[in-house]
């Protein structure tokens, strides 16, 4: 259209719908368009990016036949009108008014209806009549004085109701109409996201987190450094000078005249070191622990945590057995060997060091109460990092919000710890799928860490990612992908092209190039990342093996399913390489493999790594914990498609009740396990238990504003199968034929 409009569309609704006008409202402005789309004309005009801003009235109408100028002018700048249909819709004046009214701009055309109860056209007939959605206004055209004829008109209308189109597919049918494309253009586009929203429950949601649980990996280790440094300013000591003369000499195993031409790696002189350590110094008990503690750090920072784990065990035995040390060096000594046990998931071990380096700073009578008070802080923190890990985030919450308190009272309005305990709170939120204060939260931490560092750091490029990662998650590309290039500026300016600080940040951006379906773009990237963690890492490495699974992720959205097999396969053998037991990042790589061997429909082959995957989120987090939930429910799924309704009934109840527990009645993931257990009820005949489970799994579903649209999908499809097998096939041919569109 050549006119420019204010708005891409006024919704107008009844206010018993707000739930339908919000759940819309919401979609319609955060749908993004495919890019291949973007700038084609159409007869609707020019394609945009995006379908904000969209105009929603929140107060009633003055009366019937004054629409009021706010809302006059509204309609008269919007590009197309969307009538939410109900019978309440069909009684109310206020909708009827805003219709006639946007008919007479002369833009019945531009009217789209989405139907949300009722039936369209009952009115015919005086025993339904009652329950009639298209209001007169939509059904009727205007005559020549401008007024309703008698002339019935052809409502353009999406059906979002189960037996219809379902939400998804009408919410499509209503873009589509607005944009002027093909439903089966959008369609097409949602379905290649499907891959990936079903792979954020089967890997949870590992990929595209990798800032978040990097920096809690080294939360405890920077705050410790951080705390020597500034509550223990010591002149160099006969210790301090040992320790550097014997790391010096390591070093020189690098010379090359000494090594004939050969190359030295840093792992290599960790092995030297680490070996040295144990003959040399065995009669200097302080260096050496000093040594062990340095060693086990550096370890940790390749990714070797057993190793890392050994040595840090070592120098907290020594620090114990010999005396050596202060307080303050023996705490430190254990939230690092904390946070390599917590890397491990050995939570409960962590969870358990980390309350014994709070008592001893707590009791260390040779701090002030400031400095006392202040590590109390830091180490609430670093505990709350292990609840965090173990999935007890309401156990966490108290201590981030008392290290919160606690920083600002002690340290003033602005300071770095203060961001810290911020970040740690909208991370928080974010783990319990509160996005808006978790955006609130991490924008402030951003801010302040803008404020407090005179130069970006790296902790400044963290909080940044970890910003973009809600938007991420809310679907807002735009927006995140602006923060983590911002993020990728900073490391590259602190680190230059190649370095292994990158590696995160890049993988970042390539997972929002991947979800908003720029494949090409994500893979040029995702294969940077992995030649990046190939010349800088180990071959055999965690974060080597999480790009490989990422690059996985990619082939499947592109259609090459045997590729990502082979792809995701070698990175769960990796993974299998670096964590000798269970472990989280393993449990989410055979989650992985088993997802998409069922899409392969490898039944045999994917049901092992499916129960690994159960068996060690099990073991590591809990039978209770929404994760091992997560496995269950991919499993119950599996057992559904291979016609095994019992157990898949029994693991879907398990898994409901699992979420109902942790995240409430209403969470959409209970709704999805309801629908899956409603499913096998179907199947086993049980009929009205199944269509009870699944109507209140839909119910849940569509309430939700964040339900994955592939569970809301198949919960339609699913009560559609249900009418089709227990009703008449007159009654319920059209509701077998719509719900599967």
């Amino acid at each position: 259209m050549d006119r420019q409009y204010r708005y891409r569309a006024f919704i107008s609704y009844c206010h018993r719908d707000e739930k339908w006008a919000s759940w819309l409202h919401k979609s319609l402005e955060t749908y993004r368009v495919p890019k291949h789309l973007v700038g084609e004309t159409t007869a609707a005009g020019k394609i945009p990016a995006r379908l904000a801003p969209v105009f929603r009235d929140r107060d009633e109408l003055p009366s019937a036949t004054n629409l009021g100028e706010v809302l006059t002018e509204a309609l008269r700048n919007s590009e197309n009108l969307v009538v939410i249909c109900s019978p309440a819709a069909a009684r109310s004046q206020w909708v009827n008014e805003e219709i006639l009214g946007y008919k007479r701009l002369g833009r019945s055309g531009n009217i789209f209806c989405l139907i949300v109860d009722g039936e369209p056209w009952a009115s015919n007939n005086e025993a339904t009549a009652s329950d009639e959605c298209f209001p007169r206004a939509l059904r009727y055209e205007l005559g020549d004085d401008n007024n309703l004829s008698e002339h019935f008109a052809e409502p353009i209308a999406a059906d979002a109701r189960a037996q219809g189109d379902g939400r998804q597919n009408a919410k499509l049918k209503l873009i589509s109409g607005m944009l002027g494309v093909g439903f089966d253009a959008l369609k097409q586009r949602e379905q290649q996201r499907r891959h990936r929203q079903m792979a954020i429950v089967a890997t949870a949601a590992s990929v595209g987190m990798l800032v978040a649980s990097g920096l809690a990996t080294f939360a405890f280790m920077a705050r410790a450094e951080a705390d020597r440094q500034r509550l223990r300013a010591e002149e160099e000591t006969a210790v301090a000078r040992e320790t550097r003369d014997f790391m010096v000499g390591l070093f020189e195993l690098s010379d090359q005249s000494r090594t004939n031409g050969a190359t030295i790696t840093a792992r290599e002189i960790l092995d030297e070191g680490a070996e040295r350590i144990g003959t040399e110094l065995s009669g200097q008990p302080q260096i050496q622990a000093t040594l062990m503690d340095t060693m086990g750090q550096a370890y940790t920072g390749l990714g070797m945590y057993p190793r890392a784990a050994q040595l840090l065990e070592s120098s907290l035995s020594t620090r114990k057995e010999k005396k050596v040390g202060s307080p303050s060096e023996l705490a430190d000594t254990i939230d690092r060997l904390a946070a390599v046990l917590a890397l491990t998931a050995d939570y409960d071990r962590a969870h358990a060091l980390v309350e014994e380096s709070l008592q001893i700073r707590e009791m260390n009578d040779d701090l002030s109460a400031h400095d006392k008070a202040t590590l109390r802080a830091d180490t609430q923190t670093g505990l709350a990092d292990v609840l965090m890990r173990k999935g007890e985030y309401e156990a966490a919450e108290p201590l981030i919000r008392d290290a919160l308190k606690s920083r600002s009272e002690l340290l003033g309005p602005q300071h770095a710890d203060i961001a810290e305990s911020l970040e740690d709170l909208g991370l928080y939120y974010y783990y319990i799928g509160e996005y808006p204060p978790a955006i609130e939260n991490l924008q402030a931490a951003v801010a302040m860490r803008r404020a407090v560092h005179a130069e970006p750091l790296p902790e400044t490029s963290g909080a940044i990612s970890n910003l973009a990662l809600v938007h991420l998650e809310l679907g807002n590309y735009d927006e995140a992908e602006g923060l983590y290039k911002e993020a990728l500026e900073i490391d590259q300016r602190l680190f230059g092209d190649k370095h292994p600080e990158l590696s995160t940040t890049l993988n970042n951006l390539a997972f929002v190039y991947h979800d908003k379906g720029e494949l090409d773009a994500a893979e040029e990237t995702y294969q940077r990342v992995i030649a990046m963690d190939r010349q800088f890492l180990p071959a055999v490495h965690p974060q080597l093996a999480t790009s490989i699974g990422n690059l996985a992720w990619l082939q499947l959205d592109k259609g090459n399913l045997a590729r990502a097999i082979e792809l995701q396969t070698e990175a769960t053998t990796m993974f299998e390489q670096v964590y000798a037991g269970a472990h989280p990042e393993l449990a989410s790589a055979h989650s992985g493999l088993g997802f998409m061997l069922t899409e392969s429909e490898d039944y045999a082959a994917a049901e092992p790594h499916l129960e690994t995957a159960y068996e060690m989120r099990r073991k590591l987090l809990g039978e209770d914990n929404p994760e091992a939930a997560k496995s269950l429910m991919t499993l119950a799924t599996l057992h559904l498609d291979t016609g095994r309704f019992i157990e898949a009934e029994a693991e879907a109840l398990r898994a409901h009740d699992i979420f109902a527990a942790a995240l409430g009645a209403e969470h959409w993931l209970t709704g999805a396990s309801l629908s899956i257990m409603g499913a096998a009820m179907t199947g086993q005949g049980n009929y009205a238990p199944a269509e009870q489970a699944l109507l209140e799994a839909r119910r849940i579903l569509e309430a939700s504003s964040t339900a994955m649209p592939v569970f809301v999908e198949a919960t339609a499809e699913r009560l559609a199968h249900l009418y089709a097998t227990t009703r008449p096939a007159s009654k319920t041919a059209d509701l077998a034929a719509t719900a599967v569109q």
